[in-house]
């Protein structure tokens, strides 16, 4: 059997330290570490390359975003794991590496900055939501 070895925080460190320069940078960088920290898989943050097999139901919406001084969570509207289609709190707290709290406070300034009122919570720079390409 071969298979990739594990994302580790080193990992996500090196990508981290890369420069945000751009809006779609801090976006994916916000994706990567909210999918990290959160074990997310990363098709539940974005959306699928096929329109038909778009659901507008499991988007995570900004109005769920909650945003503390050294917590921030959003609901996750549905997921694989969920028969009941009841969705999940997701609560970050503080980490060391990549923290998804002040990316998510940085991110979400940007994007209210320049999206307003879209109800989607992950939105690239042109206003589409972010898809597996």
């Amino acid at each position: 059997m071969n298979r990739k070895p594990p994302l580790r925080t080193a990992h996500i460190k090196i990508f981290y330290d890369q420069r945000h320069n751009s809006y779609n940078d801090l976006l994916f960088a916000t994706i990567v570490s909210c999918a990290f920290y959160g074990c997310h898989r990363i098709g539940e943050l974005i959306v699928p390359n096929q329109k038909s097999l778009f659901d507008w139901r499991k988007i995570i919406k900004r109005s769920s975003l909650k945003l503390e001084s050294r917590h921030a969570g959003y609901r996750l509207p549905y997921h694989k794991a969920d028969p009941f289609y009841q969705g999940t709190d997701m609560l970050f707290t503080e980490q060391d590496t990549a923290n998804p709290v002040s990316l998510l406070k940085k991110y979400c300034t940007a994007r209210d900055k320049l999206h307003g009122a879209r109800p989607a919570l992950f939105i690239c720079e042109d206003g589409s939501l972010p898809n597996r390409s």
